[in-house]
């Protein structure tokens, strides 16, 4: 996931999200699950498409 895919996009919601990131698992609670590296490594972020951001999730500190 890169930086400039994220800023270059406007997801409305769900659909909009899974179209850019495909493999992106829904949790629930507006997070989703980024799978790297075949599952090797995972980054836990929160989608709040009204303010077009996404969090993200680190050791239970929430990061820009």
């Amino acid at each position: 996931m890169e930086i400039s895919t994220v800023d270059s996009v406007e997801w409305r919601g769900h659909n909009d999200l899974k179209q850019t990131f495909p493999l992106a698992d829904y949790v629930g609670d507006g997070r989703y699950v980024f799978n790297i590296k075949g599952n090797g490594y995972r980054i836990v972020a929160v989608a709040n498409n009204a303010r077009k951001t996404l969090y993200i999730n680190e050791n239970g500190k929430t990061i820009v």
